[in-house]
């Protein structure tokens, strides 16, 4: 059973993973992630000439799958963490062409692009770590452009709570909480998505896992 020093330490690596521990974690998160980043991008319908952002991309072990969707579309991968912002761009080193990859560094809390730059952005699991929620889904609002549009996928609530370490820093979420904070910012809800997948736990236990992909447009 792990102790409270070291459910905090996970916590913190979860929302800004650094070091030998934080690329571990990265590598763990990204295979059992992957189905709900896959949720999320199917959500969008990438399509050719998408200018793609996407919020929290970990190591983006699974950026390969993203541009095998459609040729000529750009990625923009935007991350907090350093260790992470690294790895995914030696990880995804072979995949850089022409520009059409970049990997950016901020501090969470002002998108650094401008008004309507992105047709398709996406964030999975990063909700969790808003520190101003309102605030950062404005951000998105702001560089989303108006015929573009916006995936977010979370664990509900409901499944969160039971796991030992999310009640040191994070903010759980049930799918009326999340639409109302999003139609605040200015945000359509075209669709709502509820999906159950098994994976793994950390403790080696399967258990089964209930997500929502919440699909927004711009309201501009």
């Amino acid at each position: 059973m792990p102790t409270e020093q070291e459910l905090q330490q996970l916590a913190r690596q979860l929302s800004n993973p650094e070091g030998e521990f934080g690329l571990e974690l990265a590598k763990e998160m990204g295979q059992t992630n992957l189905g709900m980043t896959k949720s999320a991008i199917h959500v969008l319908g990438v399509k050719p000439g998408d200018q793609i952002l996407e919020i929290g991309h970990g190591n983006a072990a699974h950026l390969e799958y993203l541009l095998s969707l459609s040729g000529e579309i750009s990625y923009t991968g935007l991350e907090i963490s350093k260790t992470m912002h690294q790895e995914a761009k030696a990880l995804n080193s072979h995949l850089a062409k022409d520009e059409m990859i970049r990997f950016c560094r901020y501090e969470g809390e002002k998108i650094p692009f401008e008004d309507d730059a992105f047709t398709k952005i996406f964030t999975v699991n990063t909700v969790y770590f808003w520190a101003d929620p309102l605030a950062f889904a404005k951000e998105i609002s702001r560089v989303l452009h108006p015929k573009g549009r916006f995936a977010l996928a979370f664990a509900q609530r409901e499944f969160m709570k039971n796991l030992p370490f999310t009640r040191f820093g994070f903010q759980l979420y049930n799918t009326t909480e999340l639409v109302s904070l999003l139609e605040k910012a200015e945000m359509g809800i075209e669709s709502i998505e509820d999906c159950e997948e098994e994976v793994r736990a950390r403790s080696g236990e399967k258990v089964t896992r209930r997500y929502t992909v919440l699909q927004c447009s711009a309201k501009k």
